[in-house]
């Protein structure tokens, strides 16, 4: 039996792609499953050591640009790009003939989807936003069958049977006490701890943001302070100095394999608002300072409210008054007791979710 796996662009979407695989070689004793991905290179680190047999599709997404020309041309190259990436795909399908192929969004499912209805093959899509990607919303006309990560998702899809089944976490994730967490990253275990990171990329402007933050900040505070901080490839070094130079103890690395550590040693995340950064905070159980990123549809900043309606975390513009904003919050989680409430905002259907499309999957197979 053969099932492929669509899943490209983000940590996102291929550490549940990844889980998912997963529970389904648990389940399926003869299963084999090979991966459909773009050339990426987030994709390609988080790929090469998980012995997946795994096709690359060189496609990428249309672009949106303010002078008509730039906008032409663009999306010329866009078109001639993904008839020559379906054409690959079409090579693939026909060579492995998967049973079932599942697609977990970005411009990578399209054609694999939409070849494989032709083919009539049955297929999942799992979308792990609160509000779903266009690629996905167009997939699930045709799609067998529709999986969500946020029960608020439904009604963005036109049809009645959609199921939610949560968003499948890294299968390495487990709860460490703070206290042990922190001295295996060598952090002391009494100061205030705060994981920041842009998503599995880093994100440049959260780096800039948060050290601006600190910066205006009493001494006598930051003494009180620790980081640990995922800068993405850019800026390690910079980041590095600039915590030297402000006396704040900090970790700071380029990329980190074990999130286990990080989310368990913080008193407090600050980051992004992708599905599967959402979908890890409430999993260990730690309130959280969010800064959606504004574009690409405004689809974190919906991610980030459903979390916030929770009481479990803020959240912070970006824009030129993110650095007070944060400053401001800081300070003040810090020093009352707000944090341990925020903390116990969990939410439901994590832990299942991998067996729970295991299961659909199953019933497609079964037919």
């Amino acid at each position: 039996m053969k099932i492929i796996i669509c899943a490209a662009g983000s940590g996102g979407h291929i550490y549940p792609a990844l889980r998912f695989a997963q529970e389904l070689k648990a389940s399926f004793k003869d299963v084999k499953i090979i991966f459909l991905c773009t050339k990426k290179n987030i994709e390609k680190a988080i790929l090469k050591d998980t012995g997946y047999k795994t096709f690359y599709i060189n496609l990428i997404s249309p672009r949106s640009d303010y002078k008509r020309i730039i906008f032409f041309l663009k999306n010329i190259y866009f078109l001639l790009n993904f008839i020559v990436g379906n054409l690959k795909v079409f090579f693939v399908l026909c060579r492995e003939k998967p049973q079932l192929v599942v697609g977990f969004g970005g411009i990578g499912a399209v054609p694999a989807l939409i070849q494989s209805w032709m083919m009539r093959i049955p297929t999942i899509i799992h979308e792990q936003n609160v509000v779903p990607g266009l690629a996905n919303r167009l997939l699930s006309r045709i799609a067998t069958k529709v999986a969500v990560g946020f029960s608020e998702s439904r009604p963005y899809f036109k049809r009645n049977d959609v199921e939610y089944t949560g968003t499948p976490l890294r299968g390495d994730l487990r709860l460490i006490a703070a206290p042990e967490a922190k001295a295996e990253l060598g952090l002391e275990k009494t100061k205030f701890t705060m994981l920041v990171f842009g998503g599995s990329q880093g994100a440049e402007f959260i780096n800039r943001a948060f050290i601006r933050s600190i910066s205006g900040m009493a001494a006598a505070l930051r003494d009180n302070l620790q980081v640990i901080h995922i800068t993405g490839n850019k800026e390690t070094a910079l980041t590095e100095r600039e915590y030297l130079s402000l006396g704040v103890k900090a970790k700071v690395v380029a990329y980190f394999n074990d999130m286990s550590k990080a989310y368990s040693a913080a008193d407090i995340v600050i980051s992004r608002a992708g599905a599967g950064t959402i979908n890890e905070i409430s999993w260990f159980g730690r309130p959280a300072i969010l800064i959606p990123y504004p574009y690409a549809g405004g689809h974190q900043l919906i991610n980030a409210q459903a979390l916030a309606a929770k009481q479990a975390a803020y959240i912070v513009k970006q824009d030129d008054d993110c650095s007070g904003q944060l400053r401001d919050l800081i300070v003040r989680l810090a020093q009352d007791r707000t944090i341990e409430a925020m903390a116990r905002k969990r939410k439901s259907g994590m832990d299942t979710a991998a067996a729970s499309l295991a299961r659909i999957a199953r019933e497609l197979l079964v037919r």
